[in-house]
Parts: structure tokens; C-alpha cells; sequence
């Protein structure tokens, strides 16, 4: 089944597992961010961690005061309770 494109501004974003999928184990999207678009505000999650997985191009993040890439093959992982916000 295809989910529902969420548009969020610029930013696309498709759920393609979500808690009640895997009994709270994860949920897994697809995150589209065009070139020059507006990133969400900081913001961390206080009950969970967050990988995000690059595909294509690059998109930059402070996390903890620390700048980090996420490029094509790069996985970084956000542990629960960092605060973190893109600069791209």
C-alpha cells in the first residue's frame, strides 16, 4: 500500500512504517528536501533515537553545537534527548 505524501512547506515526507507497524519499534519515512528549502526548527525527541539515511545530495545539521553532513551512504545517528537542527 503507498502512504500519503505529507507536504510540510518545501519538504515531502512519506511514512513508510509507522509504530503500529512494528508494535512500537520504529517508524521509518521518507524525508524529500529540495534545494534551498526551509528545514524544520530545533527540536529533539526526548523518548527516542532518529537515523537519517542520505540518498542524494547533502544536507547539513548542528547536532549538540557540532556541525554534521548526511550525504549519499552516510547513516547518522541522533540519540534521544539531542537537540538538533539543520543549517542546510
Amino acid at each position: 500500500m503507498k502512504r500519503e505524501l505529507i507536504q510540510v512547506g518545501q519538504i515531502g515526507i512519506r511514512f513508510l512504517l509507522e509504530a503500529a507497524d512494528t508494535d512500537g519499534a520504529l517508524a521509518m519515512f521518507e524525508f524529500t528536501v529540495p534545494v534551498g528549502a526551509k528545514m524544520p526548527l530545533p527540536h529533539k525527541h526526548e523518548r527516542f533515537d532518529e537515523t537519517i539515511y542520505g540518498v542524494e545530495g547533502v544536507v547539513r545539521f548542528t547536532v549538540e553545537g557540532k556541525t554534521v553532513d548526511i550525504a549519499p551512504g552516510n547513516p547518522v545517528l541522533f540519540h534521544e534527548g539531542w537537540s538538533m537542527v539543520s543549517t542546510t
